[in-house]
């Protein structure tokens, strides 16, 4: 997934984004 990377930047960018990316990100690489 292209967005596994990208969340990292959203974490310094939005930390909204974050909560909701973050919660996609474990999914997807765990």
């Amino acid at each position: 997934m292209p967005l596994a990377v990208p969340w990292c930047v959203t974490v310094m960018t939005e930390p909204a984004v974050l909560a909701v990316m973050g919660a996609i990100a474990s999914r997807a690489i765990c």
